[in-house]
């Protein structure tokens, strides 16, 4: 073995907790950029939550073609950074499919059959 891989079957533990930080900054970063390229802030014209109250934090990718949980499970059901990955490679692509909302407006969309 040499360089890293030595390095990694030599300190196992320590390998893996930085593998794991390295993804985290990966799926931050990502999904960030994601958000930017969405707006920022819920594309629902409706939204009864002013736009100066809304936390990005809070915000939810919206699979405008209702087909979030299809996409999903293409990713073992999870949202890990390869499904975020997927989604901005799609954006950059010029992809409309996805779009910004609040949970209480991704929830009304929810609840009324895909329409908001």
């Amino acid at each position: 073995m040499y360089g890293s891989n030595k390095w990694r079957k030599d300190n196992h533990e320590q390998a893996l907790i930085s593998g794991r930080k390295s993804d985290k900054n990966r799926y931050d970063e990502t999904k960030k950029e994601i958000f930017e390229l969405l707006g920022n802030h819920c594309n629902n014209p409706s939204c009864p939550i002013p736009v100066e109250k809304m936390d990005v934090r809070c915000l939810q990718i919206d699979h405008v073609l209702n087909n979030g949980g299809e996409h999903r499970r293409k990713f073992g059901g999870v949202c890990n950074v390869h499904y975020y990955a997927s989604i901005l490679k799609e954006i950059k692509a010029g992809s409309r499919d996805y779009d910004l909302l609040c949970p209480y407006c991704n929830w009304l969309k929810r609840f009324n059959g895909g329409k908001l």
